[in-house]
């Protein structure tokens, strides 16, 4: 689970996300939104 975490983050980072705290805690359980945000899946 770690590793998923480690690549979400390096994946917000390259999106130049200004806080990742907040993008975070905003989509902790709903991961379907933020691959959506993230271009890697549609909804």
């Amino acid at each position: 689970m770690a590793c998923f975490r480690n690549v979400a983050i390096n994946l917000l980072r390259l999106t130049k996300t200004p806080n990742l705290t907040a993008v975070i805690r905003e989509n902790a359980y709903r991961v379907d939104h933020l691959l959506a945000k993230l271009g890697i899946m549609k909804l």
